[in-house]
């Protein structure tokens, strides 16, 4: 495994690691989990993107203060959509 590679997931690991110290769940896909994966890959300022998040650096416009909220709003919509297509 590249050295770079390497480094990108120790550094995950130890986040994650902290994240979950106190709010202990052995459900790996529970809403607490979840919650982190989506906050890591979409809301999370990161280095590599110029302490930019990556939804802005994808030019995805969020409305309102609250990215949170539009982020899982936006996923409850597409999910239902989904479920209905079913």
């Amino acid at each position: 495994m590249p050295q770079q590679q390497s480094d990108f997931q120790e550094r995950f690991n130890g986040m994650f690691r902290r994240f979950q110290g106190r709010q202990y769940t052995s459900n790996p896909y529970s809403p607490l989990i979840m919650g982190f994966f989506v906050y890591y890959n979409f809301v999370r300022p990161h280095s590599s993107l110029r302490k930019r998040t990556p939804v802005a650096e994808a030019g995805i416009i969020i409305h309102g203060d609250d990215e949170w909220k539009t982020i899982i709003g936006n996923a409850s919509l597409a999910t239902k959509a989904k479920e209905a297509r079913s």
